[in-house]
């Protein structure tokens, strides 16, 4: 505390002590400091009426770790959303191509189907063809190449 007063002037019966530059700067600190922590406490007072709680049994601490959690679960909750979301996109989009997929196979198959019925049936005919006794086979193959006969213009 010595070291706080430059020198002490005697004045009129009074002791009056003179303050040292640092003195008067460190007294305008605290003064700025006093004056800020009021204006927190007050803000402070106003959150708690907007979030409903009361400023004075929870303390300033407590409020913003809370606050900082709650912000750090949601973020995590809409992270989960998104991937719960991507997730069942890609589900649906998976499940659109199987049936897709399973749709051109039927698809194939039933040409496939139409192609073998085509054969069977080229086959059935060729197979009656040979089946004909040599007379009969003649009179159908006159009856096919008839037009052909005469040739064009006839």
């Amino acid at each position: 505390m010595g070291q706080m007063y430059k020198r002490f002037s005697v004045g009129a019966g009074r002791w009056k002590p003179e303050k040292l530059p640092e003195y008067m700067e460190a007294e305008e600190q605290y003064e700025k400091l006093r004056m800020m922590h009021s204006n927190m406490e007050n803000l402070y007072k106003e959150l708690g009426q907007y979030f409903l709680f009361d400023a004075n049994k929870i303390l300033i601490e407590e409020f913003f770790s809370n606050l900082h959690n709650f912000r750090n679960m949601f973020l995590q909750a809409l992270k989960e959303n998104q991937k719960r979301r991507e997730t069942e996109e890609k589900m649906q989009r998976a499940k659109l191509a199987k049936v897709k997929a399973e749709k051109e196979r039927q698809e194939k198959q039933q040409k496939r189907e139409q192609l073998i019925d085509m054969n069977a049936v080229k086959m059935s005919s060729r197979r009656q063809l040979l089946n004909l006794e040599p007379k009969s086979l003649l009179v159908y193959a006159a009856a096919i190449l008839s037009p052909f006969r005469h040739g064009p213009g006839f």
